[in-house]
């Protein structure tokens, strides 16, 4: 399972490419593409045994959970239809069209021509070179052991190819971090109370104190939190701070995977865990923010302009 909120359109197509690549090794997938032999049967087997359904967020299912599943969208099917098929030596392009609304799916080079394997509803629609009517190609690229190729922009291509991608951002973070910049990095958004956390979900409790609390004992009551042992969750760290006046405790916490289906647990009840052993009579919870680590690609682009400035300097100073 792996989080694509966030991703620009081109970085979600070059995740999908590289778990296409990735797949070519799958034992299970191996298996499966050697007993349906052609792209026509992997794309009648995947039809009749995958459901297509829209499903909130933005999730791509691996392979393996997917056929578990049995239901997935547009970017699970086009990941397992383009999977089986390169394991059968055919090339595989991805596609995403757009008309108000995004869709994706996988093109098989057959007998020298670009054939359209979309196995989702959006097929019903009339396809006018391999594009729904009324759509428009945004992304357009062919699965390649380093990821996608033909992009429409050369510099884009660069930005999401693996390598470029690792070294950019880690050059990238490694400067905003010595420039006290590290808010670049991550943006943070509120979520409600009841929200139902999700395995690998950063979050921020923030706790407002019902009455003054001396400063004397803000050292103790920190140790006394962090020292909480949360189910399915670590704590991060804790940490006082003030907001328009108020100080609040805030508690980082990140949410772990194991038997997470099996906790039925709302970010009330984590808090609870959190504020127990009497501290819970000194805070109510006021808000909760999910910490969201903006895309490397993106990450990488805002530092630009500090590298080419960096860049000027030492070719002045260099004369």
């Amino acid at each position: 399972m792996i989080n694509l909120e966030g991703h620009t359109l081109r970085e979600k197509a070059w995740i999908v490419a590289r778990e296409i690549t990735k797949n070519q090794k799958n034992p299970l997938l191996i298996k499966l593409a050697k007993v349906l032999k052609t792209p026509e049967n992997v794309y009648a087997w995947v039809k009749s045994h995958i459901k297509y359904k829209k499903e909130a967020g933005d999730i791509l299912y691996e392979p393996e959970e997917l056929i578990k599943r049995g239901v997935g969208d547009c970017e699970d099917l086009c990941l397992l239809i383009g999977s089986l098929v390169k394991i059968l030596g055919y090339p595989v392009k991805i596609r995403i069209v757009e008309n108000g609304t995004r869709h994706i799916y996988p093109l098989v080079k057959i007998g020298g021509k670009w054939v359209v394997f979309d196995a989702t509803p959006h097929t019903k629609i009339p396809y006018i070179d391999g594009v729904p009517k009324g759509y428009r190609v945004v992304i357009d690229g062919i699965v390649t052991d380093k990821g996608l190729s033909g992009l429409d922009s050369q510099f884009e291509k660069a930005m999401v190819t693996g390598a470029g991608v690792a070294v950019g951002s880690t050059i990238a973070k490694l400067a905003l971090k010595s420039m006290g910049l590290s808010g670049l990095l991550s943006e943070t958004v509120e979520v409600s109370q009841d929200y139902i956390p999700k395995a690998g979900d950063h979050l921020l409790f923030y706790f407002k104190p019902k009455w003054y609390i001396p400063d004397r004992l803000e050292e103790w009551i920190l140790k006394k939190v962090v020292k909480r042992k949360v189910p399915n969750c670590k704590i991060i760290k804790a940490y006082f701070k003030t907001e328009k006046g108020i100080k609040y405790l805030v508690v980082e916490v990140v949410v772990g995977e194991e038997n997470l289906g099996a906790v039925v647990a709302t970010i009330l009840a984590i808090t609870g865990a959190l504020l127990a052993g009497g501290l819970g009579a000194y805070f109510v919870l006021t808000k909760v923010e999910k910490i969201i680590e903006k895309p490397q690609t993106s990450v990488f682009m805002e530092v630009l302009p500090f590298a080419l400035l960096a860049y000027g300097i030492a070719k002045i100073l260099r004369g």
